[in-house]
Formats: structure tokens, sequence, C-alpha cells
């Protein structure tokens, strides 16, 4: 099974993408509403696939996504 993290701030985008990514089939969504989170979980556990909000509290997209390709 795939798995899929999501991190996003907003509840709504949490949502919809989790329904989104389960009409898929194979993939397991991972929702993260804080991108510390997220991040960590990201790099414990090499996801398949990361979906993420590039304006968040914190860290905003960009640096979850450059902290997990540097990992």
């Amino acid at each position: 099974m795939n798995r899929i993290a999501i991190i996003d701030d907003s509840d709504i985008n949490l949502t919809l993408l989790k329904h989104l990514v389960n009409k898929l089939g194979g993939c397991e969504p991972l929702l993260f509403s804080e991108s510390l989170k997220g991040l960590a979980w990201c790099i414990d556990n090499e996801p398949d696939l990361v979906i993420v909000d590039y304006m968040m509290p914190e860290l905003d997209g960009w640096h979850v996504l450059r902290s997990i390709k540097n990992d």
C-alpha cells in the first residue's frame, strides 16, 4: 500500500485530500495539520508521496520538502 503524507494547516483541505486519495485505491492517506509533525513522520517513515501546503505557520511547505530531500 502506498503511503501518502498530507501536510496542511487547513482541516477542510486535509479532509478533501483524504477523500481524493482514498478514491485512488491502494493508498493510505496520513494527515498532519502541523508541519513539524508531518516532517518528523516523513523523515522516520519514508512516504511514497508528500502533498504539502506551501503557506503554513512554523515551517512552510518549501522548508518541509527541502528538509525531507536533505535527509
